[in-house]
């Protein structure tokens, strides 16, 4: 809102607003009576700490707004400045202030969170969250951070059902930074494509990031990964490049991982949640190599848990005779089942090696049978 203020004052002028003017207009469409030498004394007074909160969504529509900032604390040196923004590609110009990273909300400062955005008639709101994390304690254990926070507040908020899983909340993780978080923040939309091209050309870099042993690739890499998404407004390299480019900033779904700016997407845990993905909707991959793969247990677990059956990969690897190389994986995805799935798949495999054990007697002699747990 104050940026829209800073625009319209500048409505018809050549000038670049400032912040002085757009505070002045802001607080005047609130219906605060204040003249600007009364704002200017404020703001000079030596007790005043002004929070600037979103950044990285003004910049889009005011590119000065950096450069207005360092002036307009040079004007005012005893004023107190705050500026908030998500991890965005507006981190990675120059900033004209000292820049912190939160570190990882502990179980009070979260709830000291929640009491904040809510406040004190929200306390409904705050109930459902409690009880939703009480219930689902892993998810607890996950949403350490104001963004993924935030996820909760706003689904409250609109009375959507709370994720009670690790998955269903980084599937509304990833709709509310490609739309939805504009929608809720009441902004101006500031993406060109769908948020479906962008989620699917997140998880085809995932995949290819995980598939690469990488945490960090660079921008061009990226766009060559995406250059095949069907997307709905453009196609080819200058699609890619877009919609790469959307993804950093202002989506925050890819963040700069480097000090040479690779990009990646900031936890391990998002990155393979998106692999999973990517392997439970793209069929075309051929996903029984990376089986016996340690570096993908974690990822196949995700897939375990977001599923609903496990049949085709089971009957792949055993027609394929990729059954025991890939036990300690099948393990963990089947500790990611219901127990009466767990039963069934783990019968099914111990059949599965018992007859490649007994080929394999015919072949050479014999090997012990590997243990699949009591029925």
């Amino acid at each position: 809102m104050l940026v829209a203020a800073l625009s319209k004052s500048a409505f018809g002028s050549a000038q670049v607003p400032t912040l002085d003017i757009g505070l002045l207009a802001y607080l005047n469409s609130l219906t605060i009576d204040i003249t600007d030498s009364e704002l200017c004394h404020i703001l000079d007074a030596g007790e005043t700490t002004l929070l600037l909160d979103g950044i990285d969504e003004g910049l889009r529509s005011a590119p000065w707004l950096l450069d207005e900032i360092r002036c307009f604390a040079a004007r005012h040196r005893t004023l107190h400045m705050v500026v908030s923004a998500r991890t965005s590609g507006v981190l990675d110009k120059p900033m004209p202030f000292m820049s912190v990273t939160l570190m990882p909300f502990t179980v009070a400062q979260r709830d000291q969170f929640l009491d904040g955005w809510f406040g004190a008639g929200g306390k409904k709101y705050r109930r459902v969250i409690a009880n939703n994390l009480s219930r689902n304690q892993i998810l607890g254990e996950i949403v350490r951070n104001p963004l993924l926070a935030t996820v909760l507040c706003v689904l409250a908020e609109h009375g959507i059902p709370l994720p009670d899983t690790e998955v269903r909340l980084y599937d509304e993780r990833m709709r509310l930074f490609t739309g939805q978080y504009d929608v809720h923040k009441r902004v101006p939309r500031r993406l060109e494509y769908r948020s479906e091209d962008l989620i699917a050309a997140a998880r085809r870099i995932a995949f290819a990031m995980h598939e690469g042993r990488t945490r960090e690739l660079s921008a061009s890499d990226m766009y060559r990964i995406v250059g095949d998404v069907r997307v709905s407004k453009r196609t080819g390299a200058a699609g890619a490049k877009k919609l790469v480019d959307e993804l950093v900033d202002p989506c925050s779904v890819l963040v700069t991982m480097s000090g040479d700016g690779r990009l990646g997407f900031g936890h391990l845990r998002f990155q393979e949640h998106l692999a999973a993905t990517e392997m439970a909707l793209n069929r075309s991959i051929d996903v029984i190599p990376l089986l016996a793969d340690p570096g993908w247990r974690d990822a196949f677990v995700r897939l375990a848990r977001m599923t609903d059956s496990l049949d085709w990969l089971i009957d792949e690897a055993v027609r394929r005779m990729a059954v025991r190389p890939s036990m300690e994986t099948f393990r963990a995805m089947l500790d990611a089942r219901t127990p009466l799935e767990r039963d069934t798949y783990t019968m099914a495999l111990r059949h599965a090696t018992e007859r490649i054990r007994l080929a394999d007697d015919d072949d050479d002699g014999g090997e012990a049978p590997q243990d699949w747990g009591a029925d």
